[in-house]
């Protein structure tokens, strides 16, 4: 039986870490390379760092892993839910007028949702195997 559960190789509390990682990377370099000078380049960097920081907390305080993976899990829905409002511009016809913003926005609605359907995973792993531990 596997002692902890995880997903390509890693545990949630370091997929949590590189996914945190990973946002904040994505926001820096969008904003950088697109020049833009909008505040709201830098939101996936924004979600990123809670995201890693919540992360890094379930590793050090592993006994409040739980608290800490539902905050994880509530940012990733806030990633999700904001790069859905990638419809409104396929709506409104405005759809890649800033292919940076756009592409965002894409990037945010995939990996928020892989990152919790991930958690979803990881949860109920940890309640099926709770009597285990």
């Amino acid at each position: 039986m596997q002692k902890s559960f995880s997903y390509l190789g890693m545990s949630f509390p370091k997929l949590t870490v590189s996914y945190g990682l990973f946002l904040i990377i994505w926001g820096a370099l969008v904003s950088i390379f697109s020049q833009s000078a909008s505040f709201t380049s830098w939101i996936p960097s924004f979600i990123g760092i809670p995201l890693f920081t919540t992360g890094l907390l379930t590793i050090v305080l592993p006994e409040r892993a739980k608290v800490f993976s539902h905050i994880a899990l509530t940012i990733g829905l806030f990633a999700f839910f904001g790069g859905l409002d990638v419809f409104r511009g396929v709506i409104s016809g405005s759809f890649m007028q800033t292919p940076a913003a756009d592409i965002s926005k894409m990037m945010l609605a995939i990996t928020g949702f892989w990152y919790l359907l991930v958690g979803v995973k990881s949860f109920r792993w940890a309640r099926q195997n709770r009597s285990a531990n």
